[in-house]
């Protein structure tokens, strides 16, 4: 069985991304602004990867509680 054009499409993309994937750098971001940007991004159908996160800001109750 000769295989489709969308499944060589498939088959040629690196695994764990798809055409859709968005990357984000952590870096100097609060940590819940991006929380939410993230969400609603991924609500909308999208992949998102965030690199960085080890320079995320934490502040509010969160970093006191800490």
């Amino acid at each position: 069985m000769p295989k489709t054009a969308l499944a060589r499409q498939k088959a040629s993309q690196p695994i764990g991304f798809r055409a859709q994937s968005i990357i984000i750098d952590g870096r100097g971001h609060l940590i819940g602004r991006l929380a939410a940007i993230v969400a609603k991004t991924i609500l909308q159908g999208h992949n998102i990867v965030v690199v960085r996160c080890e320079g995320l800001n934490i502040s509010g109750s969160f970093y006191r509680n800490k």
